[in-house]
């Protein structure tokens, strides 16, 4: 299956938008919270708070600026507090007011203004600003608050009143125009700007010139003038919690780029399991082209993936190339990179030298994440290399994609390691099968020709059963050299049982043991097989019957007996192969009949006479049971084993597991069959 690599940009697109918040409310998951902020703020300093924030990611006009309104009842509390300056010119023109909110939040948006300000507005009126920032550099919201004015007899000299620490927050002209004058008296400031207002009609300046003598006056309820040090004291306080804004926010991102850190890197892991894995090369280049894509986001110039390959690594990159090209490094200059952790490579370090002059990169900062661990196959390993050019990369997200990127890796080594040893294997077995091809061919012809010149039946019969073991095994090295030619074809059980005690008998009057056929149906039970692969599971099953049958110093004769019941109801045959003689322990028949491999246990046997020797013990390897099991679960049928002592005497140590009745069950479903 190939990768869906639009999809993949999908998955990069989607990170991105996550990674970079559209404004605070997409952060705070709306405007509850910070709604409740700015009422505290409100309640607690008596004054009203705005926010202004972007509705798109790029900001290219204060078009893309809206303001964040209170509810109803708050701004009626809000409007008490209002400076009637303000209150009469934003009623009679409120656009005014609020296109140059928006021009101030502008200028934090294009990072012209980066501080917190105090600043002169239009109305020539003290008003504060504080950006709101996601890791000190993405501008999410700005906050307002103001409508301050400074009470003084005469002009005063601002620069003396605010003093060295506090006047790089003071901007007496954010637009520039006329300049207001260091000797400042902020009363015929605001008059002055009242009478060049030409937004205003004759009336409405009278109007609002009343409303401000009024203030002057201290007419006015609730609204007061300050001091400077009043006005510098709430600048610090309105620092303060646009600190504590800034700090919450920054919390909840921090908390909002892990999880899509962790969503990004599980979606990358998914992808990597759509890859092919054909072979060793078409699968790199596969993971290289994700890698390729990741870049952006890592922000870094390249991430090369190197897979080992016996005694080197190699890997596909396209840096400084205008096509992709096979690299080739050599182990021991991999090695020398410390497992599992990020490494920047030096060319001052002696052990990452040679490593670098093979890399070819140049003078790039370079990092590297090589995996390291053992298994069955051998050592697996592989090693990614970042190249960037000094700036900052996304470090832990790297360091995430490295550990997946390399556990995927180094599984897919695996396995081609082991289908290459597979492979190796095949060919060697198909070598020595090719070897014996020829001299069991001659051998049949030598047979062919002592059988026509026989007379004794008895031998020619021994003969004959020779002849057909000998061309069986013939048949089965044909099919190892060539399986791609096996294919199922359409055989009778009871027909094939026979062949295999047939081919039997010899070996069952040498133990010796009878072989009884018990129970018999007489219909037909066909059923489509590999007829090779069944009838030499058969063949172990019956020769462990055979083998551990129960025996008296190499006389005497007993029954390795077949039972086979047809259940009409169940459409199933099954098969009984039972022997008496040596049992298995119940450990080892609860492994065979799980599936799993296991050493027979072995068993006291003093009564077994190999070359006129008594043996101590016997044991086995289970092979045939699983070799048996493995076939029969390619045509869902079911293999089982019990073994039970046959009475209930107590056995000396020297016959443990002796005069058991071990019994082999195999069914058989007579539809579905491939």
């Amino acid at each position: 299956m190939a990768i869906d690599i639009e999809s993949f940009k999908k998955t990069i697109s989607t990170y991105k938008d996550r990674i970079t918040p559209l404004n605070l409310f997409s952060l705070f998951k709306g405007n509850e919270l910070v709604n409740i902020l700015r009422k505290g703020y409100f309640l607690e300093k008596q004054a009203p708070i705005a926010v202004y924030f972007n509705t798109i990611r790029a900001v290219k006009s204060i078009d893309d600026l809206e303001n964040s309104l209170n509810n109803e009842r708050e701004e009626r509390e809000i409007r008490k507090l209002n400076n009637p300056v303000c209150l009469y010119y934003r009623d009679c023109h409120p656009e005014i007011c609020n296109e140059f909110d928006r021009k101030i939040t502008f200028k934090y948006y294009t990072n012209e203004w980066k501080l917190p300000h105090l600043y002169r507005c239009h109305l020539q009126i003290w008003d504060m600003a504080y950006p709101l920032k996601v890791k000190d550099e993405l501008v999410v919201g700005v906050l307002f608050v103001g409508q301050n004015v400074i009470e003084s007899e005469g002009k005063i000299n601002l620069f003396s009143e605010f003093g060295n620490a506090w006047w790089k927050y003071v901007k007496l002209n954010p637009f520039g125009g006329e300049k207001i004058r260091l000797n400042s008296n902020q009363k015929d400031d605001i008059t002055e700007a009242i009478d060049h207002d030409e937004n205003l009609q004759p009336v409405e300046k009278e109007n609002i010139k009343n409303e401000f003598s009024k203030l002057l006056n201290k007419e006015m309820k609730g609204f007061k003038s300050v001091e400077t040090q009043e006005l510098i004291d709430h600048f610090e306080k309105f620092i303060r919690f646009g600190e504590l804004i800034n700090k919450l926010l920054n919390e909840l991102y921090k908390l909002h780029e892990e999880l899509a850190e962790k969503e990004f890197v599980n979606s990358f892991n998914t992808h990597l399991t759509t890859i092919d894995m054909k072979d060793r090369e078409s699968w790199m280049q596969e993971c290289s082209e994700l890698l390729r894509y990741i870049t952006e986001i890592i922000k870094c110039k390249e991430i090369i993936l190197f897979l080992k390959n016996d005694s080197k690594f190699e890997g596909f990159t396209s840096f400084n190339s205008s096509f992709i090209q096979k690299k080739v490094l050599k182990a021991r200059d991999v090695f020398s990179i410390a497992p599992n952790r990020l490494i920047k490579l030096d060319w001052s370090n002696l052990l990452h030298k040679d490593l670098l002059h093979r890399l070819e990169i140049g003078d790039h900062n370079i990092q590297a994440y090589r995996s390291h661990h053992y298994s069955k196959a051998g050592l697996i390993s592989s090693l990614i290399i970042e190249v960037d050019d000094g700036t900052a990369i996304n470090e832990s997200l790297l360091v995430s994609l490295c550990n997946v990127i390399t556990k995927h890796a180094d599984l897919v080594s695996n396995l081609f390691l082991l289908n290459e040893q597979q492979q190796s294997f095949k060919d060697q077995v198909n070598e020595v099968a090719h070897s014996f091809r020829t001299p069991l061919h001659l051998l049949l012809d030598d047979i062919d020709y002592l059988l026509n010149s026989i007379e004794d039946e008895k031998i020619k019969d021994r003969f004959t059963e020779s002849r057909g073991r000998i061309f069986d095994a013939k048949n089965d090295l044909k099919a190892l050299l060539d399986k791609a030619k096996e294919k199922p074809e359409r055989c009778d059980v009871i027909v094939l049982i026979k062949e295999v005690i047939k081919n039997m008998t010899t070996k069952a009057k040498k133990h010796p043991c009878l072989i009884s056929m018990i129970n018999w149906p007489v219909q037909e039970f066909a059923v489509e097989i590999i007829k090779r692969q069944i009838k030499n599971a058969f063949i172990n099953l019956l020769d462990n019957a055979i083998k551990y049958s129960y025996h008296t110093g190499g006389k005497g004769e007993y029954d390795v007996k077949i039972f086979i019941h047809h259940s009409k109801s169940e459409n199933k045959v099954q098969i009984i192969f039972q022997n008496y003689g040596i049992g298995i322990p119940p450990d080892d028949v609860e492994k065979l009949n799980r599936g799993e491999p296991y050493k027979r246990s072995e068993v006291p046997d003093t009564k077994k006479y190999v070359g006129g020797m008594k043996l101590k013990k016997r044991s086995g390897d289970g092979l045939g049971f699983s070799i048996a099991m493995q076939f029969f679960n390619k045509y869902n049928w079911d293999l089982n084993i019990q073994s039970d002592p046959a009475d209930d005497n107590i056995r000396k140590q020297d016959e443990k597991y002796h005069r058991y009745v071990t019994k082999v069950f195999v069914t058989i479903p007579l539809e579905n069959q491939i």
